[in-house]
């Protein structure tokens, strides 16, 4: 993967197509140094977050939060990480989809996200219909952002759910923002079909579930 970006992202560049970089592991993400200038959006954890901006500092700036980061409030989650983030986003990545496990996820960028992709969508897959029915895509407006900063910064929290396991949870979360932003949603839109996804594979025997229920995902049931 980092090596086909190597190669493939002066390309995905050239053509202004958005590259995704999912760390998968604290080891895996040290690579970002090679590759972030190809980069738009990062969905790391908390560790992976604190790898990849020690790798991009070349020193060892920034600490993971202790184990009992699930009992903080999302905005002392940010405001600990938000060094971390910034480092990611000074570099050019961006968008930064922090992963906070039973917390949901922070959603952050410079300026308003949605602006930071340039995606060419098509606007009309079923997934599209169905959420703009239940979520207005006017419903968010330059939301996140402080008084006099440009740094965004959003949390979402997780969907209640009967869980059987972890495994696979963050990969349905990416898998459904990038298909969603694909079928023609806003990253706001997207980022929460992704998080209805992890909860789908959280449930499931499957380490990524067979199928999914659309209706369920875009909260038509």
């Amino acid at each position: 993967m980092i090596g086909a970006l190597g190669i493939d992202g002066p390309v995905a560049a050239e053509f202004n197509v958005p590259v995704w970089f999912e760390p998968v592991s604290v080891t895996k993400s040290q690579r970002i140094a090679s590759i972030a200038k190809y980069v738009t959006v990062v969905s790391p954890n908390q560790h992976e977050l604190i790898a990849m901006a020690n790798t991009l500092c070349a020193r060892n700036m920034f600490k993971t939060l202790e184990p009992e980061v699930n009992k903080l409030l999302p905005q002392d989650v940010f405001c600990a990480l938000k060094p971390a983030i910034l480092v990611l986003l000074e570099t050019g990545i961006k968008v930064v989809i922090v992963t906070l496990g039973s917390n949901g996820a922070l959603l952050c960028s410079k300026g308003n996200p949605n602006k930071a992709l340039d995606i060419n969508r098509k606007l009309s897959g079923e997934m599209f219909k169905r959420v703009q029915f239940t979520c207005s895509p006017n419903r968010f407006s330059e939301p996140g952002l402080s008084h006099g900063s440009s740094l965004f910064a959003m949390h979402f929290p997780t969907v209640p759910a009967k869980v059987k396991k972890l495994t696979g949870a963050g990969d349905c979360l990416v898998g459904g923002t990038v298909a969603s932003l694909s079928d023609g949603l806003d990253l706001f839109q997207s980022l929460a079909v992704g998080i209805a996804s992890a909860k789908a594979a959280v449930e499931s025997d499957d380490n990524v579930p067979p199928e999914f229920d659309l209706d369920l995902l875009t909260g038509m049931d």
